[in-house]
């Protein structure tokens, strides 16, 4: 027989007042045990009980005191929210540890000035040819470096209280949420830039003076008529040779994630066995891009990129390549060690450095829109 601490008894329990024999038995009211493993649990009356199971308390409600009952069971595993998450280096190059603690990033272009090819070409039985003179030039690109910075505090009552509780510590949520909110808050600056500064902290698919495309592809690739289909591949890529004067080939191509996940199905009733997402990787590398990435991205998705004003659908074809395209990180996160001025309040911040995405060859970019 298990044996349990009793630690009071509560006449206001529903089950004693309606129980005759448990009356009986315990004429002080329904025992109050110590819970298990220790928790001292707190009850609350019936009608307290009946108002938060119908809502008057919101049962996501933030914090960490909840009724419980004696038949309540404190689970140790907790539910924690999913986000969507992506691996931003498989889109664009970043660069991490270069310029820190820069105000902004200097990246120099060079600008040949040899003239025309046929130029050089010199008359030999000419005792005073002149030849023609090859120059160069430098011009520059300087990108802005933000700072971020957000601290976590917590008290020493809350640090007692998420030793007592066992089964879930505030403090290491409030920095697991503070991590969070860096690393979902890159992954947006790194597709869509910032919402607060948009003119300053570009994103892969909000890069100024980039070209576009409404023509090739006016609706979703999976809902292409095959004849539409069949000839998407090739129309994209010329468009981009044009596009970049035929100096660059792609070896990306991103887009919107519901368009990308329509594509497995087959390519049409004489081809059944074909699906749409192997024609399209096919083309590419029939076209000789045997490095084309196909990459599916939801902030491509015009509900998702609305934000960053957008709100369309948008596909991009570029050349994944440093030197072309590109977002820094001269300062990745690091936090600072818990300080304390009273003993009492705690503190401590997380902070980093960070560039918008930049195209230092416009050209070797092509969006592609429809509505």
């Amino acid at each position: 027989m298990r044996m349990r601490t009793v630690i009071g008894y509560d006449k206001n329990d529903k089950n004693w007042q309606a129980d005759s024999d448990r009356q009986a038995m315990f004429p002080q009211g329904e025992p109050v045990f110590l819970g298990k493993g220790g928790t001292h649990v707190e009850f609350q009356n019936s009608l307290e009980s009946v108002e938060n199971a119908n809502g008057d308390i919101a049962g996501n409600q933030l914090g960490y005191s909840r009724i419980t009952s004696t038949l309540t069971y404190l689970k140790k595993l907790i539910t924690v929210p999913k986000y969507y998450e992506v691996n931003i280096n498989d889109y664009l190059p970043v660069v991490i540890g270069e310029g820190s603690f820069a105000d902004d990033i200097l990246t120099h272009l060079t600008i040949n000035s040899s003239g025309d090819f046929e130029d050089g070409i010199i008359d030999q039985a000419v005792d005073n040819a002149q030849l023609s003179k090859v120059n160069a030039g430098i011009s520059s690109v300087t990108v802005p470096v933000v700072t971020w910075a957000k601290t976590v505090s917590y008290t020493q009552p809350e640090i007692e209280q998420a030793m007592f509780a066992n089964n879930w510590n505030v403090i290491n949520a409030k920095h697991e949420s503070r991590q969070i909110n860096w690393e979902l808050g890159i992954q947006q600056i790194a597709f869509l830039g910032s919402i607060n500064r948009p003119n300053q902290v570009y994103g892969l698919l909000t890069l100024p003076n980039v070209n576009i495309n409404t023509a090739i592809i006016p609706v979703n690739i999976s809902s292409m008529t095959p004849a539409q289909f069949f000839v998407v591949v090739g129309q994209a890529y010329e468009a981009y040779r044009v596009n970049c004067n035929r100096t660059a080939k792609p070896n990306r191509f991103v887009m919107p994630e519901d368009d990308y996940n329509g594509l497995m199905v087959a390519v049409s009733q004489t081809y059944p066995n074909v699906m749409m997402a192997d024609w399209l990787e096919q083309g590419f590398k029939k076209l000789g891009l045997t490095g084309m990435q196909v990459l599916p991205s939801a902030y491509g998705m015009a509900e998702y990129n609305t934000v960053a004003g957008l709100g369309f659908s948008r596909y991009a074809m570029y050349n994944y390549e440093e030197s072309s395209l590109r977002m820094d990180i001269p300062v990745n996160i690091r936090s600072t060690m818990p300080g304390t001025l009273n003993n009492f309040q705690f503190q401590d911040a997380a902070w980093a450095m960070f560039t918008g995405a930049y195209a230092y060859r416009e050209l070797e970019v092509l969006y592609f829109d429809h509505a």
